[in-house]
């Protein structure tokens, strides 16, 4: 019989439900001590303590929630009716014992009989994972890792706060395992007792720290297969917004987006250190020749008062949060998007990004034309703050999305750069040579500047967006385009 560590009383893992929700029911028996439980005659004469619940009655629903705390929270001050028996023979003086789950359920993890009185302190509810979260800091890692087998040469951890009586988070936690099989991972599971600076918390019991350790020199492909494990699946039927609502200012994006840390702590094996401009390398090409190289300049971005902290949020992010999934397997982007819309475009001949574009020409670290002007202007331009920066919005998003583009498919795409102008609002820009003979550019820039509204949140009137080259450069409102779809509906 195997049995829940963490209380005082022995309580079998057969009571899963009632330990996870705070719910004991009708018929419920449990002991204090292991030996008791058996068949009667067998056992009766090892009986210390026992309980037998007689009130609620039971009920067969089940909760699958990941958040089964706030059920436990709900539960902890409603009325059980008890039994309680003391060396086998049932307490005839006060046969039944109306408390509470709550302090039922401290009983069984103190071993103290007389919080069942009412008449004494309330229990303190205990803490669930969320806060255990909250406390997996650097020595909680450095214990994790001496646990490590030190045959393992380049040992990457994925960290996950823990509740075995939680469906939800062992069905993800087994997902993740088993998605990493090519890596031969091992378990690493650690009893919160075992952390000093956890002692003085008050956890449910159930609570540990689990670890997945993966030996490989090769952490973003691990990363990656953990976000397409955890990456949320969504339908349009529950979309509450349609695509047009952000252009007519209805409504903003939303900026309600996935965060791997919310999942699970990941360690790469070797942390990367970074200058004042942070590149990762997206292989973000279907058949895996071309790469794009995001680039933030860190600091640029710490000391600009005027970038609004979802979008500092999202450039960050970027970095561990992005579904690279989600580019590689499909070819519905942005650039090879054909969509009508109508813009008021303004033209210059004389603008700082036409003499920064020019200035560019003598920069060549880079074989591409393109990564070059884009470093080019991160290392001069003190309002280019990001460069390459990865774009998606998928079919859940929006009601209307395949009435929209056609299709189901992840619309995705990559902004040039990405400036801060001096009236503090946020320049989408698009390099195109030869940018007078551009005829469906204007679109490619909108549709970037929606998706990133969506990503962050930000109103689109918060935009402006455009193209150019050495010689010219065209700019619009987002706000005024006009998407034929939209005109329709």
């Amino acid at each position: 019989m195997e049995v829940y560590d963490g209380f005082s009383w022995t309580v079998p893992k057969a009571f899963k439900d009632a330990i996870a929700s705070c719910a004991f029911e009708e018929g419920d028996t449990l002991y204090s001590t292991k030996m008791a439980y058996g068949t009667w005659g067998e056992v009766v004469d090892k009986i210390d303590h026992a309980i037998q619940v007689h009130f609620p009655a039971r009920n067969s629903s089940k909760n699958t929630s990941e958040d089964i705390a706030s059920v436990f929270k709900a539960n902890w001050n409603t009325t059980v009716k008890v039994e309680f028996v003391i060396g086998g023979e049932p307490n005839n003086k006060d046969k039944f014992i109306y408390t509470t789950q709550g302090r039922l359920f401290t009983l069984l993890q103190t071993g103290n009989i007389g919080v069942l009185n009412n008449d004494n302190e309330i229990p303190k509810i205990p803490l669930f994972v969320a806060e255990l979260k909250k406390h997996i800091n650097g020595d909680v890692i450095e214990l994790i890792k001496k646990n490590v087998d030190e045959e393992f040469d380049k040992p990457n951890l994925v960290i996950m706060a823990y509740d075995e009586t939680n469906d939800a988070l062992v069905d993800k936690f087994k997902s993740i395992f088993y998605s990493l099989h090519e890596f031969k991972p091992e378990v690493i599971d650690l009893s919160l007792s075992k952390f000093a600076s956890l002692k003085k918390y008050h956890f449910h019991p159930a609570l540990s720290i689990r670890s997945i350790v993966i030996d490989s020199n090769s952490p973003e492909k691990i990363r990656d297969i953990i976000k397409k494990v955890l990456w949320p699946k969504r339908d349009s039927k529950n979309a509450t917004k349609s695509f047009c609502d952000i252009l007519t200012k209805a409504r903003s994006g939303s900026s309600n987006s996935f965060k791997l840390r919310n999942h699970i702590l990941f360690i790469p094996y070797q942390e990367k250190k970074y200058s004042e401009i942070r590149v990762h390398s997206f292989d973000h090409s279907r058949n895996h020749t071309h790469y794009f190289r995001y680039r933030l300049h860190i600091t640029k971005m710490t000391k600009q008062s005027k970038i609004p902290k979802s979008l500092k949020n999202y450039l960050e992010r970027l970095f561990t949060d992005c579904p690279n999934h989600l580019f590689i397997k499909t070819d519905f982007r942005v650039s090879k998007l054909k969509m009508e819309i109508g813009v008021d475009l303004l033209h210059h001949e004389s603008h700082k990004l036409i003499k920064l574009a020019k200035d560019s020409r003598e920069f060549n670290k880079f074989k591409s034309r393109h990564e070059n002007l884009e470093r080019y202007l991160l290392d001069n331009d003190k309002g280019t703050i990001a460069v390459e920066l990865p774009l998606w919005i998928e079919e859940g998003e929006f009601k209307d999305f395949k009435k929209v583009f056609n299709t189901k498919e992840p619309l995705v795409g990559h902004i040039d750069i990405l400036r801060i102008e001096d009236d503090g609002k946020i320049a989408v820009w698009d390099y195109k040579p030869n940018a007078f003979k551009e005829t469906k550019a204007h679109v490619q820039v909108f549709l970037y500047t929606y998706m990133l509204s969506v990503r962050t949140g930000i109103k689109l009137s918060n935009f402006i967006c455009g193209y150019f080259d050495e010689v010219d450069v065209y700019q619009f409102n987002p706000c005024e385009a006009i998407v034929d779809y939209c005109k329709n509906t």
